[in-house]
């Protein structure tokens, strides 16, 4: 966004706007003295230092017995006005003086003039008498510096509204592309995450149970722990689609930072106006004082960005699970089938990634329940753990033994007769599908060279 504010509300922290408003200030003044320097109640900045230094014989002049005006002066007027680059200073008649702050502009609506007085606010502070040319002088600044102020605010509305409109229209843009990389995700469109269901493979497993148990019973308790793990990506991946889905994101307002521009933007202004009233009474407060309260706000475009990119990395995630899907499968079709090499290949590999004696989608599933706005960390712990799947999942050699075509007509046979709906097939190809992305993916850049 760019840097736009209007004239009151910059202050001496956004230094290129505060520059520029001094520089608006200070051309308002010297055109002004330009057209009025010939006058005799107008006096060049020589002329402030020699008067402020002058010692009358009856020590009567405003100028005197008065603390030294001496850096900044652009120009004053006789009867005891001073303009600064930053501020009008007037000779009060003591020691010292009278500031405003032109910058802020604020000061100067406060000045009232009756009759032949400057008051001050509110007006029985201070009282300053000037001449009639004086009083015309300073009146017709704060009409030409008002006019200022009016046509740099109509300027900066302007360019508020011009990068308003450009941004939503960028956000329109980048909502558009987040529905086109979820609808990658959902190509039957029923608003849930395509996933070859992981209840096949307990359904296979029952079915085989018998067959199993034969063999060895302890297998039985390896393949319930393996359909655990899957049921709980399963379900994990879901969550995390959903959880993508939404165009808003949560915002924690505490004690700490309900101040903070960059946390409130975005919030509702009633609610957000309600809840600080609670939070200055301390009606929310727990029992150690602390106070926080959750809001929705909408995406921002840096976050529709950002959430296009968990949206793609998702993808990394149905391929890892649908790898699981294909292993597992292949895993009973093994060992029901005596082809025990590519059995114990799967079952070390599986092992070794610590899926018999892992928490971790659990670990995941809880975090799910209470991530708030922290997507971003759970994305970056998953996908490392993810890549290790992946890495030794894709290295497994019994997809490559003479009898591998043998295995997959088996598994195709199991699913049949639990007449599942998954497409063995289709799996197969998925997992090519995305493989080749990813490998086109990785050599696009070095093409471009």
């Amino acid at each position: 966004m760019g840097n736009f504010k209007l004239w009151d509300d910059i202050d001496s922290e956004d230094f290129e706007l505060y520059e520029q408003k001094k520089s608006i200030i200070a051309d308002v003044l010297i055109n002004l003295y330009q057209q009025e320097k010939n006058k005799p109640n107008v006096i060049d900045d020589v002329e402030v230092y020699r008067l402020q230094n002058k010692t009358s014989f009856f020590g009567s002049s405003i100028w005197e017995g008065v603390i030294p005006i001496s850096s900044n002066v652009i120009f004053g007027l006789r009867s005891g006005v001073v303009f600064k680059d930053d501020s009008i200073v007037f000779l009060t008649g003591k020691e010292f003086h009278k500031y405003f702050d032109i910058s802020y502009f604020s000061d100067l609506d406060r000045l009232k003039v009756k009759g032949n007085h400057i008051l001050g606010y509110p007006e029985d502070i201070y009282k300053i008498t000037c001449s009639s040319e004086d009083i015309a002088f300073i009146l017709e600044f704060q009409k030409r510096l008002r006019k200022a102020k009016e046509k740099f605010n109509f300027s900066t509305s302007e360019s508020i509204n011009k990068e308003h409109s450009q941004s939503e229209m960028q956000k329109d843009r980048l909502k558009e592309l987040k529905d086109q990389e979820m609808s990658k995700l959902d190509e039957n469109g029923d608003g849930e995450i395509d996933l070859m269901e992981y209840l096949d493979f307990s359904k296979t497993l029952q079915k085989n149970q018998s067959i199993i148990a034969g063999i060895d019973n302890s297998h039985i308790h390896k393949f319930i722990k393996l359909s655990n793990y899957l049921k709980e990506k399963h379900n994990n991946i879901k969550s995390l689609y959903n959880s993508l889905r939404s165009n808003t994101k949560e915002i924690l307002v505490t004690e700490e930072n309900y101040l903070d521009d960059e946390i409130i933007r975005g919030i509702d202004e009633d609610e957000l106006q309600s809840t600080l009233i609670l939070l200055d009474l301390a009606d929310s407060a727990d029992e150690a004082g602390h106070f926080e309260k959750p809001f929705l706000i909408e995406l921002n475009n840096e976050d529709l960005l950002y959430r296009i990119e968990l949206i793609k990395n998702l993808n990394n995630l149905v391929y890892s699970y649908n790898l699981m899907i294909f292993h597992s499968f292949n895993m009973i079709s093994s060992l029901v089938s005596g082809d025990l090499i590519s059995y114990y290949e799967i079952y070390e590999m599986f092992d070794k990634l610590g899926v018999y004696n892992s928490n971790w989608e659990n670990e995941v599933a809880q975090k799910l329940k209470s991530i708030g706005n922290k997507l971003d960390e759970l994305f970056s712990s998953i996908n490392e753990m993810e890549e290790n799947l992946v890495k030794e999942m894709k290295s497994m050699n019994y997809t490559m033994h003479e009898g591998f075509s043998k295995l997959t007509s088996t598994v195709n046979k199991q699913l049949q007769e639990i007449d599942s709906t998954m497409k063995w097939g289709n799996l197969i190809s998925t997992i090519q599908t995305y493989q080749l992305y990813k490998i086109n993916k990785q050599t696009k850049p070095q093409l471009k060279k």
